[in-house]
């Protein structure tokens, strides 16, 4: 495999964007570390001494990918980068701030 590629396929995994991807990226608002899961009620009913179970993906020396599952902190477990604080507020305001049915 090519060296340059492959140098270039890892740095592009790990950067971060700081640019509010709400609609057509029109939002010049810099976005924010966001939950994109309810982290008050569903990670209160998921958590193990204030821990959730997530996915990380990691690669071999050969570069396959695989998949490890961790025990990582509630204020750090399904966050992204890619909203501002104005359309994450919109957006999930109505799922963090009411409680979900768990019964169908």
């Amino acid at each position: 495999m090519n060296s340059q590629l492959l140098s270039f396929y890892y740095k592009l995994g790990e950067s971060k964007s700081d640019i509010c991807l709400y609609g057509n990226c029109e939002c010049n608002n810099k976005a924010i570390k966001a939950h994109s899961v309810q982290n008050s009620f569903t990670f209160d009913i998921l958590n193990d001494n204030g821990h959730v179970v997530c996915i990380k993906l990691r690669k071999n020396k050969q570069h396959i990918p695989s998949l490890e599952f961790l025990y990582t902190g509630r204020n750090v477990a399904s966050t992204f980068t890619g909203l501002c604080k104005i359309h994450d507020n919109d957006i999930f305001e109505p799922i963090d701030n009411n409680t979900i049915n768990l019964v169908v």
